[in-house]
């Protein structure tokens, strides 16, 4: 899901050490190499938004995708669970088969 997303590029982000270049229009991932700190990889602005775009079309179609699962499965069992019915037979909100109202419509 995610294999666009250079490990390098969330590792250089998580210890602060992503460098931007603007001169030459580049990010700079670094690194600490015996006290010196060496750039490990580098990468055009295009290529980074190339990386953005990949990762949103593929990521948060997947995202949204797995919440609504989600919420199906929440609404499922709340709406099956006999707290949820008790809870709608108590303010006669439950229509019978033949069409009458609640409890209270014998």
């Amino acid at each position: 899901m995610v294999k666009c997303l250079d490990p390098e590029i969330r590792h250089a982000e998580s210890h602060d050490s992503t460098q931007i270049d603007h001169a030459k229009g580049r990010v700079l991932l670094t690194k600490v190499i015996e006290g010196n700190r060496t750039t490990i990889k580098e990468y055009s602005y295009w290529e980074i938004a190339d990386i953005a775009n990949e990762l949103q079309r593929g990521l948060m179609p997947a995202l949204l995708g797995a919440f609504a699962v989600h919420e199906a499965g929440l609404l499922v069992s709340a709406i099956k669970s006999p707290e949820f019915i008790n809870a709608l037979l108590s303010i006669d909100n439950v229509t019978q088969i033949d069409g009458t109202r609640g409890r209270n419509a014998l």
